[in-house]
């Protein structure tokens, strides 16, 4: 970039940046690359939780970073709407219908969902116009109990959350604590949550704490989730693409995934819970 400087350029930094011009247009040409055919995936989410009465299992595609409109990425994903879906639970076989409004294939269950029931679920999806075919399997873990959950005032009344909980041993656990306002526990400034495994843990009990986001009155919901390796995975990588999404030319991530066929997630969600006022 030239900058004037008390309305007058020099003659030879004016020069050399012809020269640079001329040279860099000499240099600049079109160039095609023949790039290999994409190959879209199905992209199955679905999370089984005993307090939903409900499956929910959503179905989309993947696309190419050129494919165009997609440019960049759009967060919304071409819906597949003519999806055979089928979870089984032991003998029970439920065929869940795509329910067009939602965008989604729901199928309110008659007998709730028991976290303690430790069989696998298996969730299949047959693309009936391509023949795709994307299957998974999980199961509910035992919930970890929340020991106390308390909460530090500072000078301005704002109060941070501390989680304390006891870690199982010897057993590789993954957790995600989860805090949020009950007034509004999906506004983005009130729900916050993250993901660790215990390996970095010491002692076993341990606390998990958030920064000071609540204020006198609020009611905050605590949960600690207990999820499986997969899940965890899943989380951290999909973090790790989104940080490498920036452009065609950004060294992709790949995300782990338990959905064979595809990509995605099946996963059970276990959790204990805890509501705490802040009180002065």
């Amino acid at each position: 970039m030239s900058h004037k400087k008390n309305n007058k350029l020099l003659l030879i930094p004016a020069v050399l940046a012809i020269a640079g011009a001329l040279l860099m247009s000499a240099c600049l040409q079109s160039i095609t690359i023949d790039l290999p055919e994409y190959e879209s995936q199905l992209v199955v989410e679905s999370y089984l939780d005993a307090n939903v009465p409900f499956y929910i299992v959503s179905v989309t595609e993947s696309v190419s970073f050129f494919t165009p409109g997609t440019l960049p990425v759009s967060q919304s994903l071409p819906v597949v709407n003519n999806a055979l879906v089928t979870i089984t639970h032991g003998n029970i076989t439920d065929t869940i219908p795509y329910v067009d409004s939602l965008r989604a294939y729901i199928k309110a269950l008659q007998t709730p969902l028991t976290a303690s029931n430790f069989e696998p679920y298996l969730l299949r999806v047959e693309d009936t116009a391509s023949n795709r075919i994307a299957t998974a399997t999980t199961r509910f873990l035992p919930p970890i109990p929340i020991d106390t959950v308390l909460y530090l005032l500072n000078d301005s009344l704002q109060a941070a959350m501390l989680l304390y909980f006891y870690d199982p041993k010897p057993d590789t656990n993954y957790y995600k604590p989860w805090f949020a306002n009950a007034a509004n526990i999906f506004d983005r400034d009130s729900l916050h949550t993250w993901e660790f495994s215990d390996r970095a843990l010491g002692t076993d009990r341990t606390s998990v704490g958030m920064n000071y986001n609540y204020r006198l009155n609020d009611t905050v919901v605590a949960r600690l989730y207990h999820i499986s390796r997969e899940y965890f995975r899943f989380l951290d990588t999909v973090e790790d693409a989104a940080d490498a999404s920036g452009g065609p030319f950004s060294r992709p991530a790949r995300i782990e995934s338990n959905i064979q066929g595809g990509t995605g997630i099946f996963t059970a969600l276990t959790y204990d819970q805890r509501m705490v006022i802040i009180k002065q």
